[in-house]
């Protein structure tokens, strides 16, 4: 990250509305001492010149960051995976997953997140020194203004990056590789979006922490894709999902990958290899220029459509993006009131459990809930095939869904598909007391089209809000009606609850569940936040944690759902201080969900105690805090990072 090194519009963009003062050291210009200042040399700070900081990182606000270690995929070397061994000589011509795996069992520890200060940072997991700073063009316009001494905060490499192991044509010179006989090679491949910093997408290859120097750094730049290539793509609040789709690459050698499939749509003969994809919503604030054929004047659509986009990792980024070539995408035909429409973060389900993404479930702004289907070769036969379900508290206005769905297999076959509603990107957001809710759809065979679920098909649970704390913790308690698949759809929780002793009135109206929802063991656990009048990073009102049954929407009977007394068990003194000696748990007293106090809760990780010992659910607060719950579910897994397919089931 040289000036000398930039683009002559990279060079004009950070020459921008220069200093007035005199320049210290030996910079050539002021666009070349604010490349040294973003570089980290302070010397230029204050006086009148260059922003003075307080430190040299940008914050960290939306992005989550992302541990890189050993390759952690499983059962790649499987079908659909490439799995002949036999093409080419050398260790580096193997096609196996495992011997990727190996190859890299030792590599470098890199945690990597995005920052309010233009850059994607990767630091070293073990010593904590960042091993580089990636600054996307996408940001290269605006990023002069990061250094100006009236600086106000604004967002910039804002959001999480996906990360995953991918096998894709590759004729890149690495250094110390050789070249694959056909042209492929499995690669870790990040990628990442900028949130409410911008519209558009950058990937990087991380697979090797060794080249992360000066030297080989330039070649670990794949592509940037943005508003600038498809018009529909707005601010990219959706972290891509990179996965293996049933699009093949054409005429290419690899092992029998579909023998004795039984699914119509694939040729059981079939020896090609399958295709990685990123999946991602379209997002929001799209400009999809229209003309009025009256004054011929062109302006943004103010109802343009959502969509989801699924683009071809192994793009070249020397070449323009091609819609239908390099990337596709699948309109769901519902257009904004008044606004251009958004989709949300999507989640991939792999239906046969072969590695490939089938089906994606997501939803948009105007509260649809929508099944996509992607189990064709053919990707431009990719499409939406299903609205599932239209999110409305008062009829005919919908709640946006904004966050990804989470699916668990039903018992009756297909999926209950979990989606929270509400949106947490607007200055309206702050303050709106809309009624928000969470709601579990039933998809009982996504291989049909039927009609649209409506809410009077979904059983109702109700959170109460308790009385008095319990060991310090305020806290709510659930219902736990029977949902009976056989008539019932689903189920539903609206957050409009009153205040304790209450039976009227909304205590938090527009509390909402917009972050992230895990489900582990059939327990479902996520966090809401409680309305603030500052949405970034102070003191706030907090939230709840909340742990209900994924299949019903309801209590987890007959077991406490966290360890509030901190004795490391689960059990009645959990729920009542003080039991006699023959009293058992009663479900109307065990609290579901427990108050976060000071701070918004950010997304929540679980962190693996093993079976029969509970787990952690942990989250960071906007105070900076980090606050971890014993929570009431174990394992029969081993430990580790889950695939994005584990996740879905």
């Amino acid at each position: 990250f040289n000036f000398d090194a930039l683009t002559a519009k990279q060079k004009t963009d950070l020459e921008t509305d220069p200093p007035s003062a005199s320049r210290v050291g030996d910079y050539l210009s002021w666009g070349d001492a604010r490349v040294g200042y973003l570089r980290g040399d302070r010397q230029n700070e204050g006086a009148n010149a260059l922003r003075q900081r307080a430190g040299l990182l940008g914050d960290f606000a939306n992005s989550t960051p992302r541990y890189v270690g050993t390759p952690q995929g499983v059962k790649r070397d499987l079908d659909p995976y490439p799995n002949d061994s036999n093409i080419g000589t050398l260790l580096d011509d193997r096609r196996l997953y495992s011997t990727f795996k190996t190859a890299y069992l030792d590599r470098d520890q890199v945690v990597y997140s995005g920052a309010n200060d233009g850059m994607l940072h990767a630091f070293s997991a073990e010593t904590g020194r960042e091993r580089f700073a990636y600054v996307p063009n996408l940001v290269m316009d605006d990023l002069y203004e990061y250094t100006q001494p009236n600086y106000a905060h604004e967002m910039s490499v804002d959001g999480s990056p996906g990360i995953n192991d991918v096998y894709i044509m590759d004729n890149r010179a690495i250094a110390g590789k050789t070249v694959k006989v056909d042209g492929k090679r499995w690669r870790t491949i990040l990628m990442g979006g900028l949130r409410a910093g911008g519209k558009g997408y950058y990937a990087l290859d991380i697979t090797d922490p060794d080249t992360f120097n000066t030297t080989d750094m330039p070649n670990n730049i794949l592509w940037e894709f943005s508003s600038l290539d498809d018009s529909r793509l707005g601010y990219t609040f959706s972290t891509p999902n990179m996965v293996m789709s049933n699009a093949k690459y054409p005429d290419s050698p690899a092992a029998s990958d579909n023998r004795g499939s039984t699914d119509p749509l694939v040729d059981p003969t079939d020896q090609r290899d399958n295709r990685w994809i990123s999946l991602f919503g379209n997002g929001y604030n799209q400009c999809v220029p229209v003309t009025d054929p009256v004054t011929a004047v062109t302006s943004c659509d103010p109802e343009a459509t959502s969509s989801l986009f699924a683009l071809f990792v192994d793009h070249d980024g020397s070449k323009i993006w091609q819609e239908n070539v390099d990337y596709v995408v699948m309109d769901t035909g519902t257009a904004g009131d008044g606004f251009p429409n958004g989709l949300g973060t999507p989640r991939g389900i792999d239906a046969d459990g072969n590695g490939t993404v089938d089906y994606v479930y997501a939803g948009d702004l105007m509260g649809n809930l929508y099944r996509f289907d992607l189990r064709d070769e053919d990707p431009t036969n990719w499409s939406m095939t299903q609205v599932l379900f239209k999110a409305e508290y008062v009829a005919g206005t919908p709640q946006p869904i904004t966050i990804q769905p989470i699916a668990t297999r039903a018992e009756g076959g297909g999926y209950v598909v979990i989606a929270s509603t509400g949106s947490w990107m607007t200055t309206d957001d702050i303050t709106s007391t809309d009624i928000q809710s969470l709601y579990g759809v039933w998809d009982p065979d996504p291989t049909r089209t039927a009609a649209i679920i409506s809410k009077a098909k979904l059983v109702e649970q109700v959170f109460t809000n308790a009385s008095s704390p319990l060991y310090g913790y305020t806290y709510r308690t659930l219902t736990a009606n029977t949902v009976n698949y056989g008539n019932k759809k689903g189920w539903f929780i609206d957050f409009d609850m009153p205040a304790a002793r209450s039976t009227s009135g909304v205590e938090y109206p527009g509390e909402k569940a917009i972050r992230n929802l895990l489900v582990k063991e059939g327990v479902l656990f996520g966090v809401t936040i409680l309305p603030s009048s500052n949405a970034a990073c102070s003191t706030a009102p907090g939230g709840f944690l909340f742990s209900i049954d994924a299949k019903t929407g309801g209590l987890v009977v007959q077991q406490p759902a966290f360890d509030l007394n901190g004795d490391g068990s689960f059990d009645i003194y959990d729920v009542n201080p003080a039991p006699s000696d023959d009293e058992v748990i009663v479900d109307n007293e065990i609290p579901a969900a427990i108050r976060i106090e000071d701070g918004l809760p950010s997304d929540i990780a679980i962190i693996d105690g093993g079976k029969s010992e509970g787990s952690k659910v942990c989250y960071q607060t906007s105070t900076g805090e980090l606050v971890c719950s014993n929570a009431n579910v174990g394992s029969r897994f081993p430990e580790g990072r889950l695939s994005w397919k584990e996740l879905s089931e």
